[in-house]
């Protein structure tokens, strides 16, 4: 879990130059999101608050700018949750 924490946190934070143009822009948007949908993943595994490193950044990220998108990717996941289950 600690060797995926400084790997998500890296990309997390990774700013596009000033001068990027919109294709750089938007990749390292879907690689913000997708680095997202892995932290919220890693969340949903038993026992993953009791790692204190996972713990401080998923809190972290919850208070931060990326707060909006990972609330909503937790959404989508709920969503997809209640989608797949068997209602037979």
């Amino acid at each position: 879990m600690e060797d995926f924490v400084g790997c998500l946190e890296t990309t997390i934070n990774t700013k596009v130059k000033d001068n990027a143009v919109k294709q750089e822009i938007e990749k390292n948007d879907e690689l913000i999101r997708s680095s997202l949908r892995a932290v919220v993943s890693l969340s949903m595994i038993r026992d993953a608050e009791s790692n204190q490193r996972f713990s401080n950044f998923f809190r972290l990220l919850k208070t931060s700018e990326f707060g909006p998108k990972l609330e909503s990717i937790i959404s989508e996941a709920d969503s997809k949750d209640i989608d797949s289950m068997d209602t037979s």
